[in-house]
Order: structure tokens, then sequence, then C-alpha cells
């Protein structure tokens, strides 16, 4: 009789731990933080503003059996497919790393942007190419990973991803390259194996790239932002170190939050989330919202049938949670600095 009861308890606490714990293809998204601007940026002898500027996040967990049938109950539309938000096939490590990389790329651009409409100087430099992923089948899968950092292939320095590319592409299947190769502080070798990708039918190593690019601006920028990733805080960095730079006060003393990935041409790109952008901006006390005014193109359309802008998303929620926060949408840095410059002074 122990031996059933403690069977039953065994096996209870096995559904238990399935139910809480086992993970699905689902991550659910709410509304994140607002976060000032001040003093996550900081520029180098940089002039007193009077208002405020926030980046917003959104809060992102994986769903679990439990998780996934409360948002089911809930009739919530919370509930993000994983391969919305992870590529195929990517581990832990490739997703943290590309969030990384793609928060770096922000600061740079965020930089150029702002520095060239100052026309303050700052220095492009490029220290070789980062892996962002390794295909786990490919002869690279055993001696490289994510955050590696490419700065030789048999002794030519590796200026760019199209050049690494190009040079390895000449080459035929079996041929081995030698690569030397930063990875944290340790610099180290690797002679690998060529191989025909099945996934392009082209030679490879089977490694997706990105350029470590870095901007050196004359006035010194330093961002705090700690383990944080992604491209949608990069318009915001924009508008903060821009206001850094020049005397007046660009936000004429609002609150003003938003979101939106920079592109280093300037223009402003969709993101993920910015519902639950838009309800933390509010929540914080933001007065206006800036929002990418996107053009959904058809490709999207055809994949996405429902999907909106995001400026359309960012008004419905506004309209749906009733919330008193004015929405500014924008299609580049230097509208932005438009719509700002049109606000009500305080």
């Amino acid at each position: 009789m122990k031996g059933k009861k403690a069977g039953f308890i065994f096996l209870l606490l096995c559904i238990t731990a399935f139910l809480v714990l086992y993970p699905l293809p689902y991550y659910i998204s709410k509304p994140g933080f607002a976060h000032e601007l001040d003093g996550v940026v900081t520029v180098q002898e940089a002039d007193e503003d009077r208002g405020q500027f926030f980046y917003t996040t959104v809060s992102m967990m994986k769903a679990t059996p439990v998780t996934y049938l409360v948002e089911k109950m809930k009739n919530s539309n919370n509930m993000v497919p994983i391969n919305q938000v992870r590529l195929e096939e990517e581990t832990d490590e490739e997703f943290h790393v590309r969030q990384l990389q793609y928060m770096n790329q922000s600061k740079n651009h965020a930089i150029q942007a702002a520095f060239n409409k100052s026309g303050d100087i700052y220095e492009e430099v490029t220290n070789g190419v980062y892996i962002l992923g390794v295909i786990g089948t490919a002869p690279a899968a055993e001696f490289l990973k994510a955050g590696d950092l490419l700065l030789k292939v048999d002794n030519q320095t590796i200026s760019s991803s199209e050049m690494f590319i190009s040079y390895v592409q000449k080459k035929s299947e079996g041929d081995q390259v030698s690569l030397q190769v930063m990875r944290g502080k340790e610099t180290f070798s690797e002679t690998i194996s060529l191989t025909t990708l099945e996934e392009t039918g082209k030679i490879g190593l089977g490694i997706s790239l990105v350029e470590d690019k870095q901007i050196k601006p004359e006035r010194k920028v330093t961002f705090q932002t700690d383990q944080v990733g992604g491209p949608s805080a990069g318009l915001m960095f924009a508008l903060e170190i821009y206001n850094q730079l020049v005397p007046e006060d660009i936000s004429n003393g609002n609150l003003i939050a938003g979101t939106g990935e920079l592109f280093e041409d300037g223009k402003v790109g969709r993101i993920g989330g910015i519902k639950h952008k838009v309800v933390a901006a509010s929540r914080a006390g933001a007065e206006y919202f800036i929002a990418p005014n996107d053009k959904v193109s058809p490709e999207l359309t055809e994949k996405y049938p429902e999907i909106k802008s995001n400026a359309k998303e960012a008004a419905e929620a506004i309209e749906e949670e009733g919330l008193k926060i004015k929405l500014l949408p924008v299609e580049s840095f230097e509208e932005a600095l438009q719509v700002l410059e049109n606000l009500p002074k305080k």
C-alpha cells in the first residue's frame, strides 16, 4: 500500500513538473519597462537638457503548459510562436549573441545619426567579423561558436563579411582555410575544411556572420545597457545622444518614450511587441510615444495576413487600453527631429 502511495505521489510530482516547467514553442509577451535614457547614455561634455527620453522593453518568457492554458483561458493575444522570435535551430547561446550584436549595431547607428546631424566628428573602424551562429552538422561546429571574432583567413585580415564570403566561395569542397580567431581575450588558430552547404548549395564553413564595426566619436559616448539585447532602442539612443550634443533641448521639456530600429541611412524600421511598449511607456508617465511608421511589404502580408504597421498597432493599443499618451509616427531620424520641434514647450 505504501509503495502504491509513493508511486502515486511520484507520478503526481512528475505531472506537476511537466505542467510547470516543460517549455512549449511559444513565448508569452507582456509590457516591460520604460527606462530613462539620461544615465544610460552619456556624451562627453554633454549639454544640460530639461526633458526626458525613455527607451521601452517587452517582457518575454517561454510558455509552459500551465502558462499557455492560462493565456488561452484569458483569450489573450500575448502568445508569440517561437519561430517569430528565434531562427530555426538557433541555440540559447546563439540567440543571446545575436541580440547583443543587434544592440551594438543600434548603438553604432545611433552615434552616426546624431553626430552626422550635429556635425561632430567620429571614426568608423572594422575589427573583423563576429560569428552569429554555426550549423551543427558543419565541420566548423567542432572548432567555432557564436560570439567568436574572426580576425584573419589564410593570413589575410578580414575587412568585411563580403570579403570573407567571397574569398571562401572561390575555393573547392575539401579545401582548407586557416583562421585566426579571438574568443574572449584568447586568440587562437584553426584549420578547417570547406564543404558544400546543404542549405545554400555553396561552398562554406556553415557559419553566419556580422561585421564588428566600431564607431569612435571624438566626444566619447558611453552606454550602460548591461546584457540587454536587440535593435529596437536605436532611434531613442540617437535622440538622446543628439540632445546631449546640442545646446537646445530637443524634447521641449516633454517626457518622450519610443522605439524603433535605426538603420545606417537614418531610416526607422519596425520592431516587435510595440503594443506592450506603448503600455510600458504610459505606465512610466511618458506624454508622447514615438513609433515606426513602417510600410508593410507584400511579402510580409503574404506570410502574416493579419500584420499591421507598428504605428497602427500602437494606435490600436492606445485606444483599447484607454491611454492618454499621444502617438508620434515617424519614418526616419530626421522626421523624428522635425516632429519633436513642433511639440509644445514646457
